[in-house]
């Protein structure tokens, strides 16, 4: 179910729809390297329409397994990604029964004979969820991903959380005091009744949102209900997710840094939403065609990277109506090394090491699919 779900979400990411979900769609493969470890893999992609900026495509398919051509056309109809939950919905309970059967609304848990009895009431939650014809699921399939079903009995679910680049907005929301409370005021009093809230509110917030993954591992082994269903109202509740603009942070601007085409960088003193005090750096969008479009692509990207070798991102902060990016404070450019304006770093550093840690970092970037496109001593 959830390799299934995984694929879907892919396709979902990349605006594709797969349109004929179905058991034949669904193929396994052994993985040589890791003993009776199977995988399920999607084929058989059908007709779908995407909407971009650009206009109408559809994908024609053109064999069961590689060759899909975009072809741009008009006047063609709508057609919703989102029609393959349904189905979705279907592949779940083949799963969960070994049956060939549709959704009758007669499901019970003790239908579910392939899901381990502890997981069967979550399973069952998850297919009416897709299956609900009055009430059709609207969220993306990276919510089905964060279900509590997949979080505490799928042993990639929590990880993938974890780890994928997609989940940052979510992280950032896990560790949040604003939704700890709202979330607690959803409990029902004795609905986890050998679970401490108060545990898991000491696990789950951390200073460093990088120490966040150490948190939810542990959280997970303590208060697993609790945990799974945090997640779940984390990802389901829109205002939950950080817009990136966080309005219990502040900064005082000080003195210039530098400039270039997109905007002006400058010395700030920034207090986080928990009343941390840091000395940072602080960039401002120029006033300019396109800036604003390129700034706010840099915020987005920056904020999901996490590496020795990148710049830090750290908040957006707004003052006087104007957005900040908010970065780590460093002593200057590789351009001012050169140049020796530079007294507080010494002056004979290794060359070698300088170049390799530059070459980490742009590694990094393209592991993310991510070009840097201005590459300069300034930078």
């Amino acid at each position: 179910m959830w390799q299934i779900t995984c694929a879907v979400e892919y396709l979902d990411r990349q605006k594709i729809g797969h349109g004929d979900l179905k058991l034949e769609s669904v193929l396994f493969k052994t993985i040589d390297s890791e003993p009776r470890r199977v995988v399920a893999k999607l084929s058989g992609y059908g007709y779908n329409i995407l909407q971009s900026g650009v206009g109408k495509y559809i994908i024609f398919q053109v064999s069961s397994y590689v060759n899909i051509f975009l072809l741009q056309l008009d006047n063609l109809p709508k057609n919703n990604v989102k029609t393959d939950f349904s189905k979705l919905g279907c592949l779940y309970i083949s799963a969960a029964t070994k049956k060939e059967i549709r959704p009758n609304g007669a499901l019970a848990t003790w239908n579910l004979t392939e899901i381990d009895f502890n997981a069967q009431k979550l399973a069952l939650e998850l297919i009416n969820l897709v299956t609900n014809a009055r009430n059709p699921f609207t969220d993306g399939a990276g919510t089905l991903l964060r279900h509590p079903l997949f979080i505490r009995y799928c042993q990639f679910g929590l990880p993938r959380l974890i780890k994928e680049q997609t989940n940052e907005g979510i992280r950032r929301g896990l560790n949040n005091h604003r939704n700890l409370k709202k979330f607690k005021k959803t409990l029902d009093n004795g609905q986890h009744h050998n679970e401490n809230f108060n545990d898991l509110e000491k696990i789950i917030l951390v200073e460093d949102d990088k120490d966040i993954g150490k948190s939810l591992t542990e959280a997970s082994q303590c208060t697993p209900q609790l945990l799974g269903q945090y997640i779940w109202y984390v990802s389901t509740t829109p205002t939950a997710i950080p817009n990136g603009i966080d309005q219990g942070s502040t900064l005082e601007k000080g003195k210039e840094l530098g400039k270039g085409g997109y905007g002006k960088v400058y010395e700030c003193n920034y207090t986080n939403k928990d009343g941390r005090q840091l000395a940072a750096a602080c960039k401002k969008c120029k006033i300019k065609k396109g800036a604003e479009v390129v700034f706010e692509r840099e915020i987005q990207t920056l904020s999901q990277l996490t590496h020795l070798f990148v710049i830090k991102y750290l908040d957006v902060v707004k003052l006087n109506d104007t957005k900040y990016m908010v970065i780590e404070l460093c002593e200057g450019s590789l351009k001012q090394y050169v140049e020796g304006k530079l007294e507080q770093i010494p002056q004979k550093l290794d060359d070698k090491i300088i170049i390799s840690q530059v070459v980490h970092g742009l590694a990094y970037l393209h592991s993310k699919g991510i070009i840097h496109k201005d590459l300069k001593l300034e930078n």
